[in-house]
């Protein structure tokens, strides 16, 4: 290769490097992907965490055949729980071990509501989608059925609205959101850095968009609806600092989950197409772009000398 055809190059990688910079997610990659396809129709899907152990009539979370799944296309998976007296749930973890845990990624999937609420009865039950610490993969215990380990919280309700809830000590939330009947889109942008800003695509306008540090922004069905803090005071037991907590540590995220709460009843969901993809740290663009610099400016000094 000749020295002019090396620059050319080095010139194109850091054009290539410099356009990431503007496109954030030109650089990031998926970390897990659910459509349940793969899974046998009517049976438990397969999960870090399924609960109850059995499925019962009350009580289930079973995979959707595609005829029966308002949720997508394909299979899905119905949470359900009409029994006061149980927890329903499904947990993943998205990462393979604590060390691998991280600070900003995309969660997508789409629902829609299978409940049906009789005539006088209450209609303020919900099913929680959360996101939190990784949880050992060889357990079936659940880890997010605790708003004490919960650092961000979307509740859907039996009603079909939304809440998006901080439960922080400076966070806001958004309640009593109407959703679409049939088929809704929810995408959750994380940023659980301390000190910095991510960026990432704007699902409706594929704009950049600025996530703060410590925070969540939320796109129901493509478009923004709602940003809050992250529940910073949530202590993180993956952290080796006995004080830390999110609002002090980074690094916390390895586990999406579905979860009722035991004094839910009469509560049904459909889910599909779970995906979460990391976004990346604004520093390991911005060091490629550096170092792509100080390379092309050292061939430049060395053609001159």
């Amino acid at each position: 290769m000749t020295a002019s055809s090396k620059t050319s190059s080095l010139l194109r990688f850091l054009f290539v490097v410099t356009s990431c910079l503007a496109l954030p997610l030109c650089a990031h990659g998926q970390l897990f992907s659910e459509d349940y396809e793969g899974e046998t129709v009517g049976a438990q899907p397969t999960a870090n965490s399924v609960r109850p152990n059995t499925n019962t009539t009350t009580a289930s979370v079973d995979v959707l055949a595609a005829a029966n799944n308002p949720a997508g296309t394909g299979n899905g998976v119905r949470v359900l729980d009409n029994d006061a007296a149980v927890t329903t749930g499904l947990e993943y973890n998205f990462v393979p071990n604590v060390a691998s845990q991280i600070s900003a990624f995309r969660l997508d999937f789409s629902f829609s509501n299978l409940t049906v609420v009789p005539t006088g009865s209450s209609s303020d039950e919900y099913q929680t989608v959360s996101g939190g610490e990784f949880f050992d993969a060889m357990s079936n215990s659940a880890n997010l059925n605790s708003n004490g380990r919960r650092f961000f919280e979307i509740r859907l309700y039996a009603d079909n609205t939304v809440d998006f809830i901080s439960n922080g000590a400076v966070g806001t939330d958004s309640t009593n959101n109407p959703l679409l009947t049939g088929m809704n889109t929810l995408s959750a942008f994380v940023n659980d850095f301390d000190m910095q800003s991510v960026s990432y695509t704007n699902p409706n306008t594929n704009m950049s968009a600025t996530l703060a540090a410590n925070s969540v922004a939320y796109y129901l069905n493509g478009t923004f609806f709602f940003e809050t803090d992250l529940d910073t005071g949530d202590a993180t037991a993956n952290n080796p600092s006995p004080m830390s907590n999110v609002g002090n540590s980074e690094g916390n995220f390895g586990r999406i989950g579905i979860n009722t709460n035991t004094a839910t009843f009469n509560t049904s969901y459909a889910f599909d197409n779970i995906v979460v993809t990391q976004i990346p740290e604004p520093s390991t663009l911005a060091g490629l772009a550096a170092g792509s610099l100080f390379l092309l400016a050292r061939r430049r000094r060395r053609k001159m000398a």
